[in-house]
């Protein structure tokens, strides 16, 4: 229930701790969650709290709205999420909780749990139950185990089962009650179709989109000389169509879907909005237009019907330009559509031309800005120079060269798309650029 002046930009949220009456807290209209919860500790004594009892570094945020729903709250997002149909949570909440718990092809089982319970005790309770899911042929014996994936089902989820987690986290801290438990079979059975992850390369015309997946290219084959991707470029335009680019390696499986960025700029936000969605929900035919759309064309119907398309998006990266100030208006639509695709789609950023950047320190300030404008963790940015004819100031990079650059940011980016595919939702906690 947050409060906006218009004049000063002042915003009062509404927080409420373990179930407790609501405190206001006084936030300006620029500032983060991570802004409310440095204020939520110096006002530790209107929760009943000493201030020590407040950790950032390990408290848990949720956002619920006036319909009961409620989500996780990331600290690099905007106070002015809180809208004024919505309260800020924490704490624990001793209340008792109905979870349902169901292994594959089994019985859905209901257990009562207190909120303040951890998911591994709820395993020891599902233990002594097992004879209740009738498992068939060595199913009970694997459950008896602990080589198992658990599953958090959500009401919308929208890449399988819905978001993997930890045996170690409490129930009350969770998005719903609804369990599955995957076995490892189950789960390499998934993993094995790790050569379908796709990856969505969004960003501003010439910023490097292309250069940016000619690089994984290039390190994937040892730094090759071939490139994949046209990388023609004007003042104002670079790829015009859609295009995927499937990469085949032992380990590395995946493709990669440039996205005119020229087109994306011109679009009105709305719409943006819409390209955005059905980019991400795969049903953009591959080699076409983004504005090939027409319900009076019957040739924008033959071309959905019969052109391939990319499939569903498992990771997003937005290209920007190191030196560039500002990023595209519908850049900011990105994370909000696909955080409310189910279970969530990451998003990361790859900031190019770094071997313009004067400093480590400008280096450093980049990723920041670029973070506080996509709204995503500042360990969701990475680095990268395209140029093959340029080589990097050696104070600029740690000693690290680019291809251990790429494979680093690969190992990340993959792996969270992977858990998208799975079921789950990779967060990455460290702050570091």
């Amino acid at each position: 229930m947050s409060e906006v002046a218009a004049m000063n930009g002042e915003v009062k949220v509404y927080v409420r701790y373990n179930g407790t009456n609501l405190i206001p807290i006084n936030c300006h209209g620029n500032e983060t969650v991570y802004d409310l919860a440095e204020k939520m500790k110096q006002n530790a004594a209107k929760f009943g709290l000493e201030e020590d009892a407040i950790k950032i570094n390990t408290l848990r945020l949720h956002l619920r709205n006036d319909e009961g729903k409620k989500r996780k709250l990331n600290f690099n997002e905007e106070i002015s999420v809180v809208t004024e149909k919505c309260t800020v949570e924490f704490g624990k909440d001793e209340k008792e909780v109905r979870c349902f718990v169901s292994f594959i092809n089994s019985e859905n089982i209901e257990f009562k749990c207190k909120t303040d319970k951890r998911v591994s005790e709820l395993i020891t309770d599902i233990k002594e139950r097992l004879n209740e899911f009738k498992l068939e042929g060595t199913a009970e014996t694997e459950a008896r185990g602990s080589d198992y994936q658990i599953i958090l089902n959500t009401e919308d989820s929208y890449f399988g089962e819905g978001k993997t987690i930890d045996k170690h986290e409490i129930i009350g801290n969770l998005d719903s009650t609804n369990f599955k438990f995957c076995f490892r079979r189950d789960i390499e059975k998934i993993q094995k179709r790790r050569g379908y992850l796709r990856i969505a390369f969004f960003g501003a015309p010439c910023h490097g989109k292309s250069s940016t997946i000619n690089t994984i290219y290039k390190v994937l084959q040892g730094e090759s000389e071939k490139s994949v991707a046209s990388t023609w470029c004007s003042a104002t335009s670079g790829t015009r169509l859609l295009t995927a680019y499937r990469f085949d390696g032992v380990n590395r499986k995946f493709t990669c879907v440039d996205v005119p960025g020229d087109s994306m700029r011109q679009m009105p936000i709305y719409k943006a909005k819409n390209t955005i969605t059905d980019i991400l929900d795969g049903k953009m035919p591959i080699n076409e237009t983004l504005d090939y759309w027409s319900w009076f064309s019957p040739l924008a119907w033959i071309k959905y019907y019969t052109k391939a398309r990319t499939g569903p998006i498992h990771a997003v990266v937005y290209v920007h330009k190191g030196v560039a100030t500002e990023i595209d208006g519908y850049a900011s639509q990105i994370l909000e559509v696909s955080q409310f695709k189910g279970i969530g789609i990451p998003v990361f950023g790859v900031i190019t031309h770094i071997d313009l950047l004067e400093s480590e320190e400008k280096i450093t300030e980049a990723c920041k800005n670029l973070s506080l404008k996509l709204g995503i963790e500042k360990s969701h940015i990475f680095t990268i120079t395209n140029n093959d004819h340029c080589e990097r100031k050696s104070h600029l990079v740690n000693t690290k060269n680019r291809s251990e650059d790429v494979t680093e940011m690969l190992d990340v980016i993959l792996s969270a798309a992977e858990n998208v595919m799975v079921g789950g939702r990779l967060y990455i906690t460290d702050n570091k650029c």
